[in-house]
């Protein structure tokens, strides 16, 4: 089923800032919702009273120029769907006014560039494509924003075509204003789809309840279900175990 949307307003919101920065000085913020924009219409008209009130704060002073902020959503919450066969195209209302507004980073969960990848049930990216990715990153250059794409490289789903397919499409963004984050694997977390479901292989850690004593079981991530990608897996970790200790090495950590 579907949960009600329960969130600040936009008001509530900008009273935090005013306070953060009459306060204590602060000249940056960082909204950690998994989905700031929550995509849907509630979310897209409450990110845009709240760069109107930024602005008006801004042109009256009460507000820094300078005040930065930056947050994670999701890259489909940019795209307006073509009707009738026309072709989707960006939000350039929306963009333009978080950018008005000081929004410098937007965190992006593009997650993977594979077509078949954002179909499947571990993704679910519903009417998503990397076409659509590419229109929001196209149109984030276009407006100054810098963008952090996050990927995944080892998709529970994923066969070795689809991390090429990822890897060249990201190489593509390379020297344009971004970053590029990525995790090896799917991580598991309450709530999500997937976290109950059986029909995928985890890699659980075992905690004591100290309530009342007992043994739980919580999985952490989704084991990749090709065997090749399995194996790149431990060739990941090891590598990154390596890096990091030639690293403490090498700044006497």
């Amino acid at each position: 089923g579907r949960g009600t949307f329960i969130g600040l307003s936009a008001k509530q919101i900008h009273e935090l800032i005013l306070h953060k920065v009459k306060s204590y000085g602060a000249r940056a913020f960082s909204f950690n919702d998994e989905d700031f924009l929550v995509g849907n219409n509630v979310g897209e008209a409450r990110i845009m009273d709240l760069c109107k009130l930024i602005i008006e704060s801004k042109n009256k002073g009460v507000i820094p120029e300078e005040v930065k902020f930056s947050c994670q959503t999701r890259a489909g919450n940019f795209v307006i769907r073509g009707k009738n066969g026309a072709p989707n195209t960006l939000n350039h209302k929306l963009v333009a006014a978080m950018k008005s507004a000081g929004f410098h980073n937007v965190s992006l969960g593009v997650e993977s560039f594979s077509e078949r990848l954002m179909k499947v049930p571990s993704i679910n990216k519903a009417g998503m494509t990397a076409e659509n990715c590419k229109i929001v990153l196209e149109g984030f250059f276009e407006h100054g924003l810098y963008v952090t794409i996050n990927l995944i490289l080892l998709i529970p789903e994923s066969e070795p075509e689809d991390l090429l397919n990822t890897l060249y499409t990201a190489m593509e963004y390379i020297d344009q204003p971004v970053q590029i984050s990525t995790s090896n694997v799917m991580r598991m977390f309450p709530g999500a789809p997937i976290y109950s479901s059986n029909d995928y292989t985890t890699i659980d850690v075992n905690m004591k309840n100290e309530m009342n004593g007992k043994n739980i079981r919580i999985p952490v991530y989704c084991e990749p279900q090709n065997e090749i990608m399995r194996g790149l897996l431990k060739v990941l970790e090891t590598q990154e175990e390596h890096e990091v200790k030639l690293f403490k090495t090498e700044k006497g950590l």
